[in-house]
């Protein structure tokens, strides 16, 4: 291919931005987050996300007697 002559524009490259993630490690994951409401238990908001209670406990660092309180914000993986 034979060069341009001289004194012709050549097209530059253009910076492309990088590619953005589609999804969050919470959205991979099926995770959500669930404010606790007055009377809340561990119990129940397990059986309401159909996991079990040490689950929810490790996910959320919680102590063994899993006490939570309103307002409180739990982790829910799915």
């Amino acid at each position: 291919m034979p060069a341009p002559p001289t004194g012709t524009p050549l097209p530059l490259p253009t910076e492309t931005p990088a590619p953005q993630p589609t999804d969050t490690p919470a959205a991979q994951n099926n995770a959500v987050t669930y404010t606790v409401k007055q009377g809340d238990s561990c119990w129940g908001i397990a059986t309401r996300f159909n996991i079990s209670v040490d689950d929810l406990i490790r996910r959320n660092n919680l102590a063994a007697d899993c006490l939570i309180r309103p307002g409180q914000e739990l982790v829910i993986t799915r």
